[in-house]
């Protein structure tokens, strides 16, 4: 049944605080040893015993639940854990899963791992055989009580589930191919970052975006750090033995998960809807005033006040040099275009700018769920610029107009005819020049004026040596 009441809410809690002691020993409340079944289309085999005084129970990915080839870098293979505690969905909300279940991974190294494991460091890339495998996180399926382990599309690997939620009687496990969406927004984030980081280190609104976020989370880090001291001293100030009891507290939360499963779905179950309306309806006994929405609004305004603040001297200090005034230098580029010399780039910018392109870089490494698959989509990101301007030239190059098409052509013999033609006129054109002035003779030097003396008197002019200027292979050149 529904909870109607602060009686029936009342009872459900004295229930669990009664079952506490069960839980941080690791039993379960009825005695009973959870069972974990596998399950495929043809149904569910025997379900066989998790407990910690068991060995893990091993799961291995059969061969018909792994994802074609070419879906490798756009899928995960998924253990979905159905896990039944004999209560309906309404129920679970105060009974239900305190925590998720614990499982491991072991399976050989790929991708990055295999090719750069001697000089990556364990922590990144951890040995995960079948006698030591790798603790994973199993995450919980949006809008169920279920959980869900994601493994890589390809290899020869196996999930060890050691331990269950405490209140689980039987856990249906099943292989599911699962379709990542997150694919698609890495490669987008990535290629964004990655082209556009130019764009974006020179953007106010980024400049702002970035300052109020830093600012935003340098508060809450500063709150929290001020709280927890501050309920430190008053614990180790007003309780008898409250330094102890704290520092007791942080170790039994630290190596008791049963613990801390537990106390986390209490928290998330006192963080209702309904304590979020008590606390806003909630009133100054004397003068009635809306103590809960001034509260809200009070701390919705000192936050927005950060943010901006935040976002200012973001603004400030990525912004970009002042541009100059007066005359400018320039130069003439190689295309004949100007190109003025401006101040260079603030070194925050540019940092700024470099921090985008990593960041990038690394979206689009961590992008598709095949290290190979992601490495070639970064190489293509870096060179699609220059294989656009080559594709682009070679295009230009290939719809050129012929020559023919644009005026009349001679042949290579005709042009040296007609250029031996308008040379003997321009000479004998500067004979009668020199015969009509002979005060010419007197401008040159002494051995130049016997030479032009001979050729005004009808001597040979030793031309330079013709230089055919149009290929061997060619039978046409351009008119001039």
């Amino acid at each position: 049944w529904v909870c109607s009441g602060p009686a029936d809410m009342a009872l459900r809690l004295i229930r669990r605080i009664a079952a506490l002691p069960l839980l941080l020993v690791g039993a379960d409340v009825t005695g009973e040893l959870p069972l974990i079944e596998l399950c495929d289309s043809r149904g569910c085999e025997l379900g066989r015993q998790v407990s910690d005084t068991l060995p893990p129970v091993r799961l291995c990915v059969p061969a018909a639940r792994q994802p074609l080839s070419w879906a490798w870098p756009l899928t995960l293979v998924r253990l979905h854990l159905a896990l039944d505690i004999g209560l309906s969905d309404a129920d679970r909300q105060w009974q239900g899963v305190a925590g998720a279940p614990t499982v491991g991974w072991s399976g050989p190294k790929r991708g990055f791992c295999k090719w750069f494991g001697n000089i990556a460091p364990m922590s990144l890339c951890r040995d995960c055989s079948s006698d030591q495998p790798c603790s994973i996180s199993a995450k919980p399926i949006y809008g169920t009580f279920n959980y869900a382990a994601y493994l890589p599309p390809t290899g020869d690997q196996c999930l060890h589930v050691v331990r269950l939620p405490q209140g689980v009687k039987t856990a249906r496990a099943t292989w599911e191919v699962y379709w990542d969406h997150f694919v698609a927004l890495r490669s987008v984030v990535g290629l964004v970052l990655l082209w556009g980081c130019g764009e974006l280190q020179r953007n106010t609104v980024v400049h702002a975006a970035v300052g109020g976020a830093g600012s935003l989370a340098l508060l809450t880090l500063v709150a929290f750090l001020w709280i927890s001291r501050e309920l430190r001293n008053t614990l180790g100030s007003t309780v008898p033995f409250g330094g102890c009891l704290a520092g007791i507290s942080m170790l039994l939360f630290s190596f008791i998960p049963s613990l801390r499963q537990v106390v986390i779905s209490w928290l998330v179950l006192f963080l209702s809807s309904s304590w979020w309306q008590t606390f806003l309806s909630f009133r100054d006994p004397i003068f009635q005033l809306p103590v809960g929405y001034i509260a809200v609004v009070s701390l919705s305004l000192a936050t927005l006040g950060v943010v901006v603040a935040g976002a200012n001297i973001s603004m400030r200090y990525f912004a970009s040099a002042p541009d100059p005034e007066g005359d400018i230098a320039f130069v003439i580029g190689s295309d004949g275009s100007r190109l003025d010399l401006l101040p260079p780039v603030p070194l925050p910018q540019w940092l700024f700018g470099w921090a985008l392109w990593v960041l990038g870089a690394v979206c689009l490494l961590a992008s598709t769920n095949v290290d190979g698959c992601s490495l070639a989509l970064l190489v293509v990101a870096l060179m699609a610029g220059r294989v656009i301007h080559a594709a682009m030239h070679f295009g230009s190059l290939t719809a050129t107009e012929s020559p023919a098409n644009l005026r009349p052509l001679i042949s290579a013999a005709e042009l040296r005819a007609q250029s031996e033609h308008s040379t003997r006129i321009a000479l004998d054109a500067l004979r009668v020049h020199l015969k009509a002035n002979p005060d010419s003779f007197c401008n040159v030097s002494e051995e130049s004026e016997l030479k032009l003396r001979r050729f005004a008197d009808g001597g040979n002019h030793s031309p330079p040596p013709y230089q055919d200027i149009v290929a061997r292979n060619s039978s046409q050149c351009v008119l001039q």
